[in-house]
């Protein structure tokens, strides 16, 4: 995973070693405010779940979809 603060926009990048929905597909991961709200509004514009909201050890939570031409997104917020 290789990420960067670009302002107040962070953009992660990973390499992708599972199998994806298409040859091609990418990974990308960025962070958000609200994750619950973003990944349901995700859903609700015909992203695929890969897994909804967790807390992480860590104390951040991580969500994924996969977007309509099988990209996976990844969701991430910090803790608050």
């Amino acid at each position: 995973h290789r990420g960067f603060q670009l302002g107040g926009v962070y953009l992660g990048l990973d390499a992708v070693s599972e199998e994806m929905d298409r040859p091609g597909a990418v990974s990308i991961w960025v962070r958000v405010d609200d994750i619950e709200a973003t990944y349901l509004r995700l859903l609700s514009l015909g992203a695929r779940s890969k897994y909804g909201p967790v807390l992480k050890p860590w104390g951040d939570s991580l969500a994924a979809v996969y977007d309509l031409d099988g990209n996976l997104v990844g969701l991430s917020q910090r803790k608050r």
